[in-house]
């Protein structure tokens, strides 16, 4: 399994596709719109992390400019109807913070914007990723390495929520409180929360 490759960037092609020398040798690499705006000018060392997908007909490698769009990767290629170049253009479609606003605020239109990825696969990929792309309750630490949050646990779990979905701490502690403060008295729970919270930021 090769995980990553670092080398020399040799080449972008677009529509995604980079060449990169790791010594002496050029490796093609299917990667998204993403990864490619992200990487560097030709004749600049880079790293990029892979995954490698083995058919009965060949192999074939795919970059990305961080795990985080690797694992994205994967989970979409998870998704019934889905392939690896259908979750690429997806990638390329929707950055990994877009797509999973878009998954938990249920936006099959958004993410139907990706080529080759119809309404229904768009609901699909809801249905079976949701529970996935954001785990909310995972104890006190939270994705950026803060040590947690003062308050209740459905506002800590909710800002937890919105930091895997890339917020802030701060970002994050301060939507929560905006939307508590609109709730007034209301119990909410932490899914509330975080859909009031996206519909927010989103309006």
């Amino acid at each position: 399994m090769i995980a990553f490759l670092e080398g020399t960037l040799i080449d972008k092609r677009a529509p995604g596709e980079m060449v990169i020398n790791v010594g002496g040798v050029g490796f093609a690499l299917n990667c998204s719109a993403q990864t490619l705006s992200a990487a560097p000018g030709t004749g600049e060392s880079t790293r990029v992390h892979t995954r490698m997908i083995v058919r009965e007909d060949g192999m074939d490698l795919y970059g990305f400019i961080s795990t985080e769009e690797r694992a994205m990767f994967d989970l979409l290629r998870s998704v019934g109807g889905i392939g690896a170049r259908t979750a690429l253009a997806t990638l390329s479609a929707l950055s990994v913070n877009e797509l999973n606003r878009a998954i938990a605020l249920s936006d099959a239109a958004a993410i139907a914007r990706a080529p080759g990825v119809g309404k229904k696969t768009a609901q699909r990929v809801i249905l079976e990723l949701k529970e996935k792309i954001a785990p909310i309750g995972s104890g006190s630490a939270t994705a950026d390495g803060s040590a947690g949050f003062a308050g209740a646990s459905a506002e800590r779990e909710a800002a937890a929520g919105l930091i895997s979905l890339g917020y802030s701490s701060s970002e994050a502690q301060r939507i929560v409180a905006r939307v508590m403060e609109d709730a007034g008295a209301a119990d909410l729970k932490s899914e509330e929360l975080i859909l009031r919270a996206l519909k927010r930021v989103n309006a």
